[in-house]
């Protein structure tokens, strides 16, 4: 039993059972997934909008209210519940950082700040589904992808980061949530716990980078090991589209909506200063098509169909039967990949692209 408490100005009690739910939730599936936590209370402290940011010391975590205690988060709107999803990464800290901290090296950030944003994703997940987490990955590939634009030394791979936000934190929390998702969360959450069980409250040598990814390769199939490589140790980026869509509606003679859409992809690597090569593509990458329902009168988009497939370079073919209307076609839906232009991932049914541009970043 852990005490749980919120301390904060009177006049700023939007958002403290989203905290509340945040420590909880957090708390339970930490201890579930990784190891027990080491306190017997958790406390969060409201603090004035002197400066934005959230910190979690040994038991408490300063808050500033400017980045949750005075957030107006829309439910009807689907807004990102950021207040939750802050409370789940300062909670996760308790581990990352205050159980196992990495030594004084290149890539140490990575063990604190992308493993607890990789926590948080999943504490996400469990509360709002894949709709809301990839809404939340589009934001981190966002500002990984802008932040190479400003990088005026070199961009390091993950492994090796050398206190750079966009990596670390953006960056980190696609490639950890995007492998758990390709090896399966059970398997990666093993990864991590077998390598805290190792590492926590140890003394010098501190852990590094690379004892984790030999964790990880223990827990990966060989067939997706070269993700170890490309996600982790080089600088990977796909450049996946959705083209040529045409639907047929159910007739008499076939009951079910037909979509007929190609899929171009491409992969290429990076070599931290702008300068890209280009690299066979025979990738496992999720195609979709998306439908929608309606839940207490608002709209969820749903997926209709969905599947992991194995895509080689250039165009391939698909042609996917639904029982219900679709509304989108996607490659890469939920943006568990690095890609360069995400404005031409999903498309409408009426052939449209339904994100917002995101600039790519470093180009030749």
């Amino acid at each position: 039993e852990v005490d749980l408490e919120v301390y904060y100005d009177e006049e700023h009690p939007y958002n403290i059972e989203r905290m509340m739910d945040g420590m909880k939730n957090s708390l339970s599936y930490y201890t579930n997934s990784f190891g027990p936590f080491q306190n017997k209370v958790l406390r969060i402290v409201e603090f004035p909008r002197w400066a934005t940011y959230a910190q979690s010391f040994p038991t408490t975590i300063p808050f500033s209210e400017s980045i949750g205690f005075i957030a107006n988060v829309r439910d009807k709107k689907d807004d990102i519940d950021y207040p939750y999803w802050v409370t789940c990464h300062e909670t996760a800290h308790q581990w990352w950082a205050h159980q196992v901290i990495g030594g004084d090296v290149q890539g140490s950030v990575m063990l604190s700040e992308a493993f607890s944003q990789y926590s948080s994703v999943k504490v996400m997940e469990k509360k709002f589904g894949d709709s809301m987490v990839g809404k939340f990955l589009k934001n981190e590939l966002s500002s990984y992808v802008t932040g190479r634009n400003y990088e005026n030394r070199e961009e390091q791979p993950l492994y090796l980061v050398e206190n750079q936000q966009y990596i670390h934190y953006n960056k980190g929390a696609i490639v950890m949530y995007g492998m758990a998702d390709m090896i399966g969360g059970k398997a990666m959450n093993k990864a991590i716990s077998d390598f805290l069980n190792v590492t926590k409250f140890q003394e010098r040598p501190y852990t590094n980078t690379v004892e984790f990814l030999g964790y990880l390769e223990k827990e990966t199939p060989d067939s997706l090991k070269y993700l170890i490589d490309d996600w982790y140790k080089k600088i990977t980026l796909y450049d996946n589209s959705v083209t040529n869509m045409k639907l047929t509606k159910p007739t008499d003679d076939d009951k079910q909506y037909t979509v007929d859409f190609d899929v171009s992809v491409a992969k290429m690597y990076d070599d931290g200063k702008g300068v890209y090569s280009n690299t066979t593509m025979d990738d496992w990458v999720e195609v979709a098509v998306l439908g929608k329902k309606f839940v207490n009168g608002k709209a969820k988009e749903i997926p209709l169909y969905i599947e992991k497939v194995k895509i080689k370079d250039g165009k391939q073919h698909f042609s996917i039967k639904t029982d219900k209307k679709p509304e989108k076609i996607g490659v890469d839906p939920y943006y568990k990949l690095i890609d360069k232009n995400p404005f031409d991932n999903i498309i409408s049914i009426n052939g449209s692209a339904t994100q917002e541009m995101i600039v790519a970043g470093r180009t030749n």
